[in-house]
C-alpha cells in the first residue's frame, strides 16, 4: 500500500506496528518522507500554544534523543491530543503543499504552453488545438457559457473576493440567460 507516495507493507498483526498502532500520530509521521523531523516541521506553522510547547520539548531533546522519542508520548506531556495534533499538521501541510505545487505549475507554464503549441502545429495534434482554443477563450465550449476568470480578473472586469466574484459571476450569467429568452 502507498501512503503519501512511501510504500509501506499493510499488516493487522499489532506486533508489526512496533510501537506506532494506526491512528497514532508515530503512526502517521513513520509514513512520510524525513518521518518524525518532517511531521514536526510542519507543526512549526502552528501558532497553538499547545503545540509551540511540544516543539520546545521536542527541540530541546536533541537529535539523537529525537529519534527515539515517541510522538505519542510527547503528546501526552504537554497535553494535547494525538489527533488535534495531527489535524494540524495535515492541515498545515495541505497549505504549504498547495502553495509549494502552486508556484511550481505557475513557473512550469511557459513551457507547457510552448509543448501544447508544438503539439498542436503537428497534423495529428488536432485535439491540443482544440484544447488550446478552448482553453483561450477563442473556441466556444459545448455545454453553456465559459468564463476565463483568469482574464477577466487579470483585465479588472472582475475584482473581488472569490466569493463575490462567483456571485457576480451568477448574476451575469442569470442575466444573460434572460435576455437570450427575452430576444
Amino acid at each position: 500500500m502507498k501512503l503519501l507516495g512511501v510504500e509501506k507493507p499493510v499488516t493487522s498483526s499489532p506486533a508489526k506496528y512496533r510501537g506506532r498502532p494506526p491512528g497514532t500520530v508515530s503512526y502517521v509521521a513513520a509514513y512520510l518522507p524525513g518521518g518524525k523531523g518532517t511531521f514536526m516541521e510542519y507543526a512549526r506553522w502552528s501558532d497553538d500554544p499547545k503545540v509551540q510547547t511540544l516543539l520546545q520539548l521536542w527541540d530541546d531533546l536533541g537529535e539523537e534523543r529525537q529519534r527515539g522519542q515517541n510522538l505519542d508520548a510527547l503528546c501526552q506531556e504537554v497535553g494535547i491530543p494525538g489527533p488535534e495534533l495531527v489535524g494540524i499538521v495535515a492541515a498545515n501541510a495541505m497549505v504549504h503543499n498547495r502553495h509549494a505545487a502552486a508556484i511550481l505549475a505557475a513557473v512550469s507554464v511557459p513551457s507547457i504552453v510552448q509543448t501544447n503549441i508544438d503539439e498542436a502545429k503537428k497534423a495529428e495534434g488536432y485535439l491540443d488545438r482544440k484544447m488550446f482554443l478552448e482553453h483561450t477563450g477563442i473556441l466556444p465550449t459545448r455545454g453553456g457559457i465559459a468564463i476565463n476568470n483568469q482574464i477577466l480578473n487579470a483585465s479588472g472586469i472582475m475584482a473581488g473576493s472569490p466569493q463575490e466574484i462567483f456571485h457576480d459571476t451568477i448574476q451575469r450569467g442569470a442575466a444573460l440567460a434572460r435576455e437570450s429568452d427575452e430576444g
